[in-house]
């Protein structure tokens, strides 16, 4: 998924209301649930205390409670004089979802309120279904789309979707509207389409594209997309005007193109497709093939503020068209790449190779805020192209994958950081990635490896086989700031990745009954060979407007000693916009004192966060 306004990762704009989301007002207690008068929660929106104004001394405070603390902050000041860097998010839930096969989570997305979607496969025939558009599975794989509430507690709706052949969901993105856009592949001849592109499937497999409403109690639009061959879509993303894009790999001779940039196969394997549906007319505003002589497939897509498409993939092809490349040539038997076309979908802007003597093989891709356009993956080559790299060397090439980070600059095209990352004991795969607000890249994949790099983990030392992981590497790639492994005693793999407002939903399958869960919807393994998993993180993702007494910037000892001041000689203002009630207990207190200290000193629970 990729970060771009309007989109599902983008936080609304201060004060501006949901319009489409069921929840109305906050409460202390948490949870969620529909707009009935009960006990509704809303993460994204202000807590009802944090705009509390009292000053009042605590109950029972004794000047020994302040000798105390200024001792525990002059031995705090001895350890380190230092602002803090993030500190480790903390797990608010994590579930299973499937039934009683196989289960597998491709995609997640986050709407404006804070609603957590997901998309994959299925073939259990007891899926938890929830308000269904289809509740029951046809044939073979069905795709399935699900719904939860902010806290995980509920389950809005969770329906099947599928004909008598195989479906499966690659791809979920919410429209402005609050509309759901899943994307997919099918061997199904006998889907429920709706203003379709396409009414039949006229090759083995067709790509598919499906819009849901945000209640998941409508099929809006749904439509086969493909020619005589093989057709898959592999991502989606929705840009500022509702337009969606759609990216895949074709073997059709006869794929539907439109303003196309190349408008025939250029090989005898795959070329990759990028399509652009109309928000109005649901037809192709325009649709091409991309690559050359060898075998392409793109695997992912954002869209900028400016309309401009942004792809990668991978390709063989040693003749794939290529303008102002980084590196012009094909290195390896697998090289990724990376593409910019323009809003109308011609010209090509920039087109590059870019890998080693290895296969390198994108899995993800998203666009920040700040401009950074970043790709995740896996790499053989030991000659991985790196620039100012967090690890400066494959630990496994070739006969094993590092996972691999790379961050070019959207409007010049130039390499802003590079990097592997990965162990040396196993394979490691990147396999997501989105980036927060801030710029921070957050990436999720799974690691074979037990020495993979952690840093304030939450769980140190993998458990199983495959571990699930979670990364946040800072915005100018200098410092890893938190990475975790995360899984129990089977395969566990990270897939997919959504941020939004300091909260990290990652979600993936796994194969542990042992799973790590915490506040689950569904607490038990339904069995299979997997099960679906979400999970989700919360952070600060803006530590200058909690903690932050004296409105410096940062949150260090300065902070701690202000707040002191203001608590027992009434002394400046506090500046964090928060009342300085970090412990969210309804006024500043000795205890929020104590709170911060363990924040800064030993990486207590962030500022605020029980507030959330």
């Amino acid at each position: 998924m990729s970060l771009l306004a309007p989109s599902p990762l983008t936080p609304p704009p201060r004060g501006e209301g949901n319009s489409h989301s069921p929840l109305t007002k906050g409460d202390r207690r948490g949870g969620c649930h529909s707009a009935d008068g009960k006990r509704v929660y809303n993460p994204l929106g202000p807590p009802l205390l944090r705009g509390k104004t009292r000053k009042s001394k605590p109950r029972g405070f004794r000047p020994t409670n302040l000798r105390t603390l200024l001792i525990l902050c002059a031995i705090a000041f001895l350890v380190a004089l230092t602002s803090t860097a993030l500190a480790a998010p903390t797990v608010r839930f994590s579930t299973f979802l499937g039934g009683n096969a196989a289960d597998n989570i491709t995609d997640v997305a986050i709407d404006r309120g804070g609603h957590i979607y997901v998309t994959g496969h299925t073939n259990s025939d007891n899926f938890p279904i929830v308000h269904a558009l289809q509740d029951t599975r046809a044939a073979e794989d069905d795709i399935f789309i699900a719904k939860f509430c902010p806290t995980g507690d509920t389950l809005e709706f969770c329906t099947y979707f599928g004909g008598n052949g195989n479906d499966q969901a690659t791809g979920i993105a919410i429209d402005s509207a609050g509309r759901v856009w899943v994307c997919g592949g099918t061997t199904s001849t006998d889907l429920r389409v709706v203003m379709p592109l396409k009414v039949q499937n006229s090759g083995y497999e067709d790509a598919l594209i499906v819009c849901v409403s945000s209640a998941g109690d409508s099929l809006l639009f749904s439509s086969y997309l493909g020619g005589n061959g093989q057709d898959r879509a592999s991502d989606l993303v929705v840009d500022n005007y509702g337009s969606v894009g759609i990216v895949g790999s074709t073997s059709s001779s006869n794929f539907p193109t439109v303003n196309a940039l190349i408008d025939t196969l250029a090989g005898t394997a795959t070329d990759a497709f990028i399509c652009k549906i109309n928000a109005t007319t649901k037809t192709l505003s325009y649709s091409t093939y991309f690559g050359g002589s060898g075998a392409d497939n793109a695997v992912g897509i954002v869209i900028d503020a400016e309309g401009a498409i942004y792809i990668s993939g991978t390709t063989n092809s040693p003749d794939l068209p290529v303008v102002q490349p980084l590196q012009d040539t094909l290195m390896g038997g697998l090289d990724l790449f990376v593409a910019k076309i323009d809003a109308s979908g011609v010209p090509l802007i920039r087109s590059t190779y870019w890998g080693g003597v290895q296969d390198d093989i994108p899995r993800g891709m998203a666009l920040a805020s700040d401009g950074k356009v970043i790709i995740v993956g896996k790499t053989y080559s030991a000659d991985y192209p790196l620039h100012l790299p967090l690890q400066d060397s494959c630990r496994s090439c070739p006969s094993l994958s590092d996972g691999f980070v790379t961050v070019l600059d959207r409007m010049s095209g130039t390499v802003q950081f590079s990097t592997y990352l990965g162990g040396v004991s196993g394979d490691d795969e990147a396999s997501a990635v989105v980036a927060d607000k801030n710029g921070k890249i957050i990436v999720v994949g799974w690691t074979l490896a037990s020495d993979f790099p952690t840093t304030k983990p939450l769980q140190s030392e993998t458990a199983g086989l495959r571990e699930a992981f979670v990364s946040i590497i800072s915005s100018d790639g200098d410092s890893s700031e938190f990475s975790t492994l995360y899984g129990g005693v089977g395969d566990d793999e990270a897939r997919a990745v959504a941020v939004v407002n300091g909260m990290i939903i990652v979600a993936g399958k796994t194969g542990s009954s042992d799973f790590p869960l915490h506040n689950p919807w569904l607490p038990k393994y339904a069995g299979g060979s997997s099960e679906g998993f979400v999970a989700r993180f919360d952070y600060d993702d803006d530590p200058s407007l909690c903690g932050d007494y004296n409105g410096s910037g940062s949150v260090d000892v300065a902070d701690i000693v202000h707040l002191i001041q203001f608590i027992f000689v009434h002394g400046s203002p506090l500046l964090d916009g928060r009342s300085g009630d970090v412990d969210c207990d309804g006024m500043p207190t000795v205890a929020d004192a104590v709170y911060m200290i363990s924040y800064i000193f030993t990486h207590g629970a962030t500022p605020c966060a029980l507030c959330k």
